[in-house]
């Protein structure tokens, strides 16, 4: 989910500009929107390196936060 507006705006556009190559805006935005996600790139990062398997995580402007629930732990015993 924090990948999907890079994949449209970013990594889309710029596929669009390699096939006809008349299309230079769509490359411009291409690797300007690829710059500007950089934060979703971390999200993602931190996701998959540091949250455990069973964690759940959200996000609070500009960080992101996990937790465990206590009680699905306790169901598995």
């Amino acid at each position: 989910m924090s990948l999907l507006p890079n994949m449209v705006f970013a990594v889309i556009s710029y596929i669009v500009f390699l096939i006809p190559r008349e299309w230079l805006i769509c490359g411009l935005v291409g690797a300007f929107c690829t710059s500007m996600g950089f934060g979703d790139y971390i999200n993602v990062f931190n996701a998959l390196t540091q949250m455990p398997k069973d964690a759940k995580t959200f996000l609070y402007g500009f960080h992101s936060y996990w937790y465990r629930d206590s009680r699905r732990e306790n169901f598995n015993e």
